[in-house]
């Protein structure tokens, strides 16, 4: 399920040039009671997945900086989870806290329901927040690196899908035995990607145009819980053409 969530304010929204994670820690607040738990275990017997994914933030900007960004009312993001339960827990916060949770100056004003039923095996989307996709690795001197992959590289449509797989055993407790296959259809390595940082963490990610085919519950995993990594930092989250 998705929610399209528009926050109204006086005056000016203003948050760093890289908000990721301000509007995490807003996203945290709004879930209320279960935020503490899908915070520290997530799901998944082994790698923790929040199974959660929001969009970057839309609206009108009054000033750009490359420290900060302000943005006039109002503005809306997407929030998505494949678990009914994370979006009753939204609704519950909103509706029983008070005062309810803010973004900085401005308050939810509107929580639109979205959801999506795939008529078929193949489902065009676009990004609603940049996809990441690398792997880490140690150097001849021991010291962690990460390697980043452009949709032009085999290796970032790979990790997308071994990723897909993983999400979807969580949620169906069993392997996906189905056809995937996802392939880039707008997406300029030089001119779409994202240099974005999260907790003094640099991460290049990118904007585009995907196709993806796969069965309906597959294809509702990639909408509801995102495409690749860190999806709960704000990366990956894409939605139907």
């Amino acid at each position: 399920m998705r929610l399209e969530i528009t926050l109204e304010g006086k005056g000016s929204l203003t948050l760093p040039f890289h908000y990721n994670g301000v509007l995490q820690a807003f996203v945290y607040r709004l879930l209320g009671d279960i935020a503490q738990k899908i915070h520290d275990e997530g799901f998944g017997e082994y790698r923790r997945f929040k199974m959660f994914v929001f969009s970057e933030l839309f609206g009108e900007t009054e000033k750009v900086t490359g420290r900060e960004i302000k943005f006039r009312s109002p503005v809306k993001f997407y929030l998505a989870s494949p678990y009914s339960f994370v979006i009753h827990a939204i609704f519950d916060t909103l509706l029983r806290k008070y005062p309810p949770p803010r973004l900085r100056e401005f308050h939810v004003s509107s929580v639109n329901i979205q959801e999506f039923h795939p008529g078929s095996d193949t489902l065009t989307v676009r990004t609603l927040s940049p996809i990441t996709a690398y792997q880490t690795f140690r150097d001849s001197e021991g010291k962690n690196k990460t390697m980043y992959f452009s949709p032009a590289e085999w290796e970032f449509v790979d990790l997308l899908e071994k990723n897909l797989r993983r999400k979807y055993k969580i949620l169906h407790n069993e392997e996906y035995e189905g056809n995937l296959d996802i392939q880039p259809l707008k997406a300029d390595c030089l001119r779409d990607y994202r240099l974005v940082i999260y907790k003094k963490t640099l991460i290049k990610a990118w904007h585009g145009e995907f196709q993806i085919k796969a069965s309906p519950d597959m294809l509702k995993v990639a909408l509801y819980s995102g495409l690749g990594p860190k999806n709960s930092q704000g990366f990956g989250m894409v939605k139907e053409v």
